[in-house]
C-alpha cells in the first residue's frame, strides 16, 4: 500500500521536481484529494452503510402541553430531529428535545392522553424511509451514489430516492422497539463513493471512554494517534467488536495523538474503552495507485503552466504552452485508461425484488 507520503514522493518524481523548486508539498497536497475524486467518478470505491428504519408506536399516557410522553419508557436521547405523526388526529411534529425515557420536547402541541402515534425518522413521512443526507462522499450518476438496498441484510430490496430520503419498497416494517429489541430494522445501502488515503501515520488507535459508547453514538474521543496530525474529513475506520466501516465527517486537529470526532452512520452497537479503532489507510489497489499518481502530475503541470504567462523565462516566451501540453499529453494518456476501467466494468441492470 502507498502511503500519502509515497505517493506525493512520486507526483513529485514524475514532475522531476524532488527539491520542490516548482510544486511545494502543500501545493501537491491540495490536488492529490481532487485526482482521487475524479479517480473514483471512473471507478468508484464501493461502501456499505448501515441505517435503520424508525417505527416506534405507542399512545401518550398524560396529558402535557407541547411534549410526547408516554410512560412505556421507550425513548432515546438520540431522537431529536424525529417526526411524530399523531395516528387519532392526524397531526405532526418534530421531536425537539429529549427530556427522560419517558417524555420528549415536541415543535407543536398535538398530544394528548391516550391517542396513538407513530414515530419516523428525521424528514420522513412513513416508516419504510431513512434519512441519507450525510452521505456526502458519493460519486457517480446514481442518486446519492446508491446502487443497492439491502433489507433485512442479505435481501435486496427496490428503493426510491426523494431529495434526502430514501423509501425501502416494502410491504411492512415491524415496530423498531427499545423496550424488548428484538426487531430487525437495519437497513444495509451500497454505496459508490469517493476513493481515498489517509494521511495520518499512526493507523491504529483505540476508544478513549471508560464508560463506553451506546449503540446510536456519533461522537467518540480517540487515543494513541500521533501528535498534532489531522483526522480529515471522510477518513474511514474501523472499530473493534462493532460492526460497520465509519466515515469522520470533519476536520479534526489530535492533541497529544488524542481528539473526538464525529462518524456516519451512528454506532451499530456499543463500543468499549480501548477497543482498537483503525483507520483504513487507502481504497486504492496498485492499478489505481499508479493512475492517481499519474492523474494527479497531469493536472499539476497543466495548472502550473498559468504562472509563466507573460514572464521572461529562461526557455523562452511558450514556456507556459510547454507546461500545459506535456501536461494535456499526459491527461490524455491517463483519462483513457481510467475509461477503458471504468468499461470494464459490470453493466448495471434493474431488476424487481419481492416486497415480502
Amino acid at each position: 500500500m502507498q502511503t500519502w507520503v509515497n505517493i506525493r514522493d512520486l507526483i513529485e518524481q514524475k514532475l522531476q521536481d524532488t527539491g520542490n523548486a516548482e510544486w511545494t508539498p502543500a501545493e501537491i497536497d491540495l490536488y492529490i484529494p481532487d485526482g482521487l475524486t475524479e479517480l473514483g467518478e471512473y471507478v468508484p470505491y464501493f461502501i456499505t452503510s448501515v441505517f435503520t428504519m424508525e417505527s416506534r408506536t405507542g399512545s401518550a399516557t398524560s396529558t402535557s402541553s407541547n411534549n410526547l410522553v408516554d410512560s412505556q419508557a421507550q425513548f432515546l436521547s438520540t431522537d431529536t430531529d424525529k417526526v411524530i405523526y399523531n395516528t387519532y388526529d392526524n397531526t405532526w411534529a418534530i421531536v425537539t428535545a429529549f427530556s427522560s425515557t419517558s417524555q420528549l420536547t415536541l415543535s407543536k402541541d398535538i398530544m394528548v392522553s391516550t391517542e396513538t402515534y407513530e414515530m419516523y425518522n428525521k424528514g420522513c413521512r412513513n416508516k419504510r424511509q431513512i434519512n441519507i443526507e450525510d452521505i456526502t462522499d458519493w460519486v457517480g450518476p446514481e442518486e446519492h451514489g446508491v446502487m443497492a438496498v439491502e433489507y433485512p441484510k442479505g435481501t435486496r430490496r427496490n428503493f426510491t430516492i426523494e431529495g434526502d430520503i430514501l423509501t425501502v419498497d416494502v410491504r411492512s416494517v415491524p415496530d423498531s422497539k427499545v423496550v424488548t429489541p428484538a426487531t430487525d430494522v437495519e437497513v444495509h445501502i451500497w454505496v459508490e463513493a469517493r476513493q481515498r488515503v489517509s494521511q495520518l501515520t499512526d493507523l491504529a488507535g483505540a476508544i478513549d471512554n471508560v464508560s463506553g459508547y451506546a449503540a446510536g453514538t456519533t461522537s467518540i474521543k480517540i487515543q494513541n494517534f500521533s501528535g498534532s496530525e489531522i483526522v480529515a474529513e471522510d477518513t474511514l475506520l474501523t472499530i473493534a467488536g462493532v460492526r460497520g466501516i465509519y466515515r469522520v465527517t470533519a476536520d479534526v486537529t489530535l492533541t497529544a495523538g488524542d481528539g473526538t470526532i464525529v462518524i456516519h452512520p451512528s454506532l451499530i452497537d456499543a463500543a468499549a474503552h480501548n477497543d482498537v479503532v483503525t483507520i483504513t489507510g487507502s481504497t486504492l489497489n496498485t492499478e489505481l495507485e499508479r493512475l492517481v499518481v499519474e492523474l494527479t502530475t497531469a493536472r499539476a503541470a497543466t495548472q502550473k503552466s498559468i504562472d509563466y504567462i507573460d514572464v521572461q523565462n529562461t526557455g523562452g516566451p511558450v514556456v507556459w504552452k510547454d507546461f500545459r501540453d506535456w501536461g494535456e499529453a499526459r491527461l490524455g494518456i491517463v483519462l483513457s485508461k481510467l475509461e477503458r476501467l471504468k468499461n470494464r466494468q459490470a453493466p448495471r441492470t434493474s431488476q424487481t425484488y419481492p416486497r415480502d
